[in-house]
């Protein structure tokens, strides 16, 4: 709030001559002024979450009407509609032309087309016919990895208890463009553009990220249960020792740390996927991971269903929140998460897709195969650790991308879980 003072002075002459568009001022003026006014003669101010000259990171952390999850998706969709330039940009795997950009409830929407690197354009939809795809990301990250960044995350690892750092930029068209290139690598509907027809558009393109802490609809994080002196214990429907849903990196394992000492963590993933709407039919999902580290050859997990008590935080008793003996399955084959330093894309089966929601939030589970099959591990570390959801959002957040059609075509949708 600025407060505008006001000094009187009393003109008894003025003359304005304008020349060649220069205008000048004669005045003669008796210095006489009155007294400063108590009263403000107007009010400038800048809401918080409006305010250009912060970042938009800085407006998450700091502005108190950004309370909840949404309207901080809300305001992300708001300032990446305004900075993402509208033109084709070269990118490593894919070209990308950004033809439309608007925000919309919860994110941003997004038409474009895209390119293969041999120059050949990508048809999108059953038939290759769609010429501009819809991409609708929802609570859409604004975070990329930069060396020299200067937002920085710290955190305690788990595992060595040694501090861990990590830098990052706050660049959302750079952001964007990573999201939707990675988008189109794990699509199922592209085809090659011989069927294009020339400003045919897609259907709706969803693009979902679960809330940060404090969640308002979704939540990622994991429930353990450490320091067990036998593999029954540790496997036993008895709830967890820890429930952190709130914390850098999301870890599963199942293992015997050494002689007689076994611990099982599992992670829970959960999407509001509501947005897609009922009449939809879904035909593909990819659920994402960002594996950041591990140890063990055999880091295989298997994706199946969970039904926390919450959709929102997770608690000690949410560990057998879940089919514990033989669950069904929602990928054709295990996962293995031992590349790190990139996405391990699993490929939903068509009881992934039943697990899906359109009217309200998707849950997963992702628990070692050892755990699944009841299989105690030889004693060793046995554990993959995963990106959680970023405050802010990072473009290495947990992701499941869905492409959904209507009765005319075929889109595609992803879905993000947030973190704090």
């Amino acid at each position: 709030m600025i407060w505008l003072k006001k000094n009187q002075i009393k003109i008894t002459y003025i003359t304005v001559l304008v020349v060649l568009g220069v205008t000048s001022f004669v005045a003669t003026a008796i210095n006489k002024p009155t007294p400063i006014v108590s009263e403000p003669l107007g009010v400038i101010e800048v809401a918080c979450k409006d305010n250009i000259t912060k970042s938009i990171e800085q407006r998450i952390q700091e502005c108190p009407i950004l309370s909840n999850a949404k309207e901080k998706a809300n305001l992300k969709g708001v300032e990446i509609a305004r900075v993402v330039q509208l033109q084709k940009y070269i990118r490593p795997d894919y070209d990308i032309e950004i033809v439309e950009i608007k925000a919309i409830e919860g994110g941003v929407e997004v038409f474009a087309r895209a390119w293969n690197k041999n120059g050949s354009q990508i048809g999108f939809g059953k038939d290759g016919s769609v010429d501009m795809e819809r991409f609708r990301i929802y609570n859409p990250p604004i975070l990329v990895d930069d060396l020299n960044g200067t937002i920085i995350r710290e955190w305690t690892d788990d595992i060595t208890n040694k501090i861990m750092k990590r830098t990052l930029r706050e660049d959302p068209n750079e952001a964007l463009l990573q999201v939707l290139e990675h988008n189109l690598s794990v699509m199922k509907n592209i085809r090659s553009g011989e069927n294009i027809v020339v400003g045919k558009r897609g259907n709706t393109t969803s693009t979902f990220y679960p809330d940060a802490d404090v969640e308002s609809t979704s939540v990622d994080g994991y429930v353990a249960r450490v320091n067990q002196t036998s593999w029954a214990a540790a496997r036993e429907p008895l709830g967890g020792t820890d429930a952190p849903d709130n914390t850098t990196l999301l870890f599963v394992d199942a293992e015997e740390e050494f002689a007689e000492n076994f611990t099982i963590s599992r992670v829970f993933v959960l999407f509001d996927t509501s947005a897609i709407t009922d009449e939809d039919t879904i035909s593909s999902a990819t659920l994402s991971l960002w594996p950041t580290t591990g140890e063990g050859a055999d880091r295989n997990c298997v994706i199946a269903n969970a039904t926390p008590a919450s959709d929102t935080g997770l608690v000690v008793g949410d560990y057998d929140a879940l089919t514990i003996n033989t669950p069904t399955e929602f990928t054709t084959a295990r996962i293995d998460y031992s590349t790190i330093g990139a996405y391990t894309n699993a490929t939903l089966n068509s009881d992934g897709l039943t697990n899906i929601s359109k009217t309200g939030v998707s849950k997963f589970s992702v628990r070692h195969q050892d755990d699944v099959d009841n299989n105690q591990p030889t004693v060793g570390r046995q554990y993959a650790q995963f990106s959680s959801s970023d405050t802010a959002g990072t473009t290495q957040d947990p992701k499941l991308v869905v492409e959904h059609s209507g009765a005319a075509e075929v889109g595609v949708g992803t879905f993000y879980w947030g973190e704090e």
